[in-house]
């Protein structure tokens, strides 16, 4: 019984001292195609002698000298995560036994990159999520309700797995989708960039998951995590989106990106529990317009009807999402109503939020998000712009009626999203940018006339 305890704790040891030195030991003398091999332990756990090969000749000697160079530290990272009441001494030898090469080839075929998949399903990137256990999700930048809710759901449904995982975001979450269940977790573009600049690439994240995002600009500085990690998939509902990871699950005809995540827990067989609920209500009914919008499909109506099953509040939500705001937005809102102009014979509308409008409301460009709403609301209308005034240039939305393609309009300017809503941004003055949207849309819809 003893030769089979010191048995399970050597191999126990040599998992966790595999992890520890791939992720933790930052020693450019660790390198190449190497693997710990075999962890043998002394009965009474004084000693670990600990065998490891390398593929590349030349750099086994220096490898060697790293790892007891790096033996007290390695030992006291071991200690923390087996929290074993002794941790042995660790002794690092080569093992140049070629019954090991069978191994090795393994270890060449885990680390060679494995195949694309430009049109995956669920049920890949089910497989892929299976396969990680330390996993990064990044939703786009300016995060909208079908985002962050899809994060916060995919983030529950794969720590309800026993992964652990962790939400990007590249810029600021909104206050009002602060009262989210995980909200507070989120973590921002400055700890991505730490961790980028404290692992070497390949580490410490086993998969990191695009959200809602078509490109890899939309990541803002947190792309290089999708760039970093070991595998990557994205999950998106928008029909610009140009496979930005190995695995591309995108399904345009989706309502929502939410949608998809809902396919995903069936495929990993999770339940839905009133957290996951709550996040994906949130992602449909942003996504929607709380199911009022053209997108609204049989799928979404269903999953909404799932998750208020599942113990989501449908009428918090929505008072939370589209009926109440503060009085700085409302006042946003006024300005932006003021401006509002009528162009190609009532056909289009435009809006516009200056820098002084934001500054002189005490809003941000947060509190600009569902003004667009009012202009295609206005009878006649076939489409609408909305332009606001941001540090970083004007920020074009679009959105339209059947059978105006906004989407195309707004990938003129480098921006994308759906047929029905899109945006842009375009570096120049604003009455600039307005007059330069709406001869794109003029020209493309064909609604000059």
């Amino acid at each position: 019984m003893a030769y089979a305890r010191t048995d399970r704790i050597g191999e126990e040891v040599r998992r966790e001292l595999d992890r520890i030195i791939r992720e933790e030991l930052r020693d450019a003398r660790v390198s190449g195609t190497y693997s710990i091999t075999y962890a043998d332990v002394t009965r009474d756990l004084r000693y670990a002698r600990i065998r490891f090969s390398v593929l590349e000749e030349e750099k086994r000697g220096p490898m060697l000298n790293a790892l007891k160079n790096a033996a007290a530290f390695l030992r006291r990272e071991l200690g923390h995560a087996m929290r074993l009441r002794y941790t042995p001494e660790l002794l690092f030898e080569l093992d140049d036994n070629i019954a090991y090469g069978a191994h090795i080839a393994s270890v060449i075929k885990q680390v060679a990159p494995p195949a694309p998949i430009p049109n995956a399903t669920e049920e890949d990137a089910a497989k892929v999520i299976q396969k990680a256990e330390r996993v990064a999700i990044i939703p786009h930048v300016n995060i909208d309700g079908d985002a962050i809710g899809s994060s916060l759901a995919l983030k529950r449904i794969l720590e309800g797995l026993g992964k652990r995982a962790d939400v990007y975001c590249p810029t600021p979450l909104a206050d009002y989708y602060k009262f989210l269940p995980g909200a507070e977790s989120v973590m921002g573009a400055n700890d991505a960039d730490e961790i980028i600049k404290s692992h070497p690439k390949g580490g410490p994240f086993d998969l990191a998951i695009a959200v809602d995002s078509s490109s890899l600009d939309r990541l803002g500085s947190c792309a290089a995590l999708l760039e970093h990690a070991r595998d990557s998939l994205v999950i998106d509902h928008h029909a610009t989106n140009d496979g930005i990871a190995r695995v591309n699950w995108v399904d345009k005809d989706a309502a929502a990106t939410g949608s998809l995540m809902y396919r995903l827990a069936d495929a990993l067989d999770v339940e839905l529990d009133p957290v996951v609920a709550e996040c994906l209500l949130t992602a449909l009914s942003t996504d929607t317009g709380h199911f009022s919008q053209r997108n609204t499909d049989a799928e979404s109506l269903v999953v909404a009807s799932e998750c208020v099953e599942a113990g989501a509040d449908i009428a918090e939500l929505a008072e939370r999402l589209h009926k109440l705001r503060t009085l700085s937005k409302t006042r946003l809102i006024a300005c932006a109503l003021n401006s509002l102009e009528s162009h190609f014979g009532g056909k289009v509308t435009v809006m516009r939020a200056t820098a002084a409008d934001f500054r002189e409301t005490g809003t941000n460009e947060d509190d600009s998000e569902g003004i667009i709403d009012f202009g295609i609301a206005v009878k006649g209308t076939l489409a609408t712009v909305f332009a606001s005034e941001r540090a970083g240039g004007i920020k074009i939305s679009f959105r339209s009626r059947p059978p105006i393609n906004v989407a195309a309009v707004a990938q003129q300017f480098g921006g994308g999203g759906h047929e029905l809503a899109s945006g842009c941004t375009i570096e120049s003055t604003l009455d600039e940018a307005v007059g330069r949207a709406l001869s794109a849309l003029g020209e493309l819809a064909d609604i000059s006339g």
